[in-house]
């Protein structure tokens, strides 16, 4: 299938897809064993027998509100862990800067913090930086957590037509 007959198709007929590639997937292998290429045999392996053989699980997915089929994963706490110190450093140094930028601003705006030492202003700026560090920090980490748990199934938000739900897995610690 070409880009443009696979551009053009509907999201509905993504397995269809998948079935070509597959399809090409093994005739390529099979010109490959063909011509005697050991390296190429080697190569042309699918994700999933890489996978299966890695001792991964592979968990079949349900397709989101938007008709979409996220890629599954298993829920390991490390990675969870991963996913919140990203948050926590990506907020973290996103917050200072706003707040030092914020602090800057207000410290030559206001006419009475103008009239402050150096080093009072020094502390108002820092002050600023920690907090508004320390808020950001606190949302990213919180939103990354909420899209690893989302991306392993372990958090479900389900659409009605006058509330939303969001219902949380129990989490085993297996």
């Amino acid at each position: 299938m070409s880009w443009d007959e696979a551009r053009k198709a509907p999201w509905k007929n993504l397995n269809s897809v998948e079935s070509v590639s597959k399809n090409r997937l093994k005739a390529a292998n099979k010109s490959l064993t063909a011509s005697g290429s050991d390296a190429g045999q080697t190569n042309t392996h699918s994700a999933a027998s890489a996978a299966s053989n890695s001792g991964a699980k592979i968990v079949k997915a349900q397709p989101t509100i938007l008709g979409f089929i996220p890629t599954a994963r298993e829920f390991t706490w490390g990675e969870l862990g991963r996913n919140v110190l990203f948050g926590v450093s990506v907020g973290g140094i996103t917050g200072i800067t706003f707040g030092f930028m914020d602090g800057m601003k207000q410290v030559q705006e206001s006419q009475s913090l103008k009239s402050l030492s150096n080093n009072a202003k020094g502390s108002y700026i820092m002050r600023g930086c920690g907090t508004t560090g320390m808020a950001f920090a606190g949302f990213f980490s919180g939103f990354h957590a909420f899209k690893y748990g989302l991306r392993t199934g372990e958090i479900v938000v389900c659409l009605d037509t006058t509330s939303l739900y969001i219902h949380l897995f129990t989490i085993s610690a297996t």
